[in-house]
């Protein structure tokens, strides 16, 4: 049996003193984020650096002509897409197709834990993204950015783990490791790229089903509904509650007013939408 407890405090330690490096933000994710954050920042300047990255170009074109975004015409090149998009959105689009190519692996055991982490991640940020739409207040590509970012923590302990293959080879270690390790790392990982504290808050709180926060609803409590919502059918749904109406969070969305179910038959409604959505961020 490993020592979870020891491992975590090895990580932590490693990574205090340099021995272990945090992921780094993909570059396209990086540059675009730094221009937007520009006063001078245009769509022609943010397209020409999207434009160095083909597949990533490819899927942001897709997204603003799909009926999430569409207009009254079809768009057929990155400038217009990022001026249908506007640029935060843009920058916040960008940022969620890139993190795909953090979660990698140099072991077989590692890719496949990455690859299932990102794909989970994947169902939370669809699932997010669809309730912030119809929640005031709140931005979908914001929320599904959030669901993608929830479990970022566990990043380090899989590049950990790729010196200590043991660790991979212990299904139920590697969970609590996971569990125990995750929100300190994931912090560690969004303070070092720079991201905003509403996304650092949503990986303090993410798992904390019982949190009341303010009065209306934020991008915790999106992650928070959207986790339920996402683990519908799998077989570990003992790690979330059984029921929405146990959580602080349910009453704070306007479309819960309309029963415990309205939330079941607005995912229904989107989900050509959603499959569209988790298929650009998959694929």
């Amino acid at each position: 049996m490993l020592d979870v407890e020891a491992i975590k405090s090895d990580v932590v330690d490693k990574i205090m003193h340099g021995h272990l490096e945090l992921p780094s933000l993909p570059e396209i994710a990086e540059r675009v984020r730094e221009a937007v954050n520009k006063d001078t920042a245009t769509t022609a300047e943010i397209a020409k650096i999207i434009q160095t990255d083909i597949p990533i170009t490819a899927r942001l074109i897709q997204l603003a002509n799909s009926p999430v975004y569409r207009g009254s015409f079809p768009v057929e090149h990155c400038q217009d897409a990022v001026g249908r998009l506007g640029l935060n959105v843009t920058r916040n689009l960008v940022t969620s197709f890139a993190l795909k190519s953090v979660f990698n692996s140099k072991l077989p055991l590692g890719r496949k834990k990455m690859a299932q982490t990102w794909k989970d991640s994947v169902k939370v940020a669809a699932v997010g993204f669809t309730l912030a739409r119809v929640t005031p207040g709140l931005d979908p590509d914001r929320a599904m950015l959030a669901g993608l970012v929830r479990n970022i923590g566990i990043l380090p302990i899989l590049t950990y783990a790729e010196s200590h293959e043991e660790i991979l080879k212990h299904e139920y270690e590697f969970g609590q490791l996971c569990k125990l390790a995750k929100t300190d790392l994931g912090v560690a990982v969004m303070e070092h790229w720079g991201f905003e504290d509403e996304f650092v808050q949503v990986i303090r709180e993410a798992d904390h089903w019982k949190r009341k926060g303010e009065k209306k609803p934020d991008y915790v409590d999106v992650v928070l509904i959207a986790q339920i919502h996402a683990s519908f059918g799998q077989k570990d749904r003992f790690a979330v509650p059984e029921k929405f109406k146990d959580l602080p969070a349910f009453g704070k969305f306007p479309v819960f007013k309309l029963g415990e179910g309205a939330s079941v038959e607005l995912l229904k409604e989107a989900h050509d939408e959603m499959a569209e959505l988790q298929r650009l961020l998959l694929s």
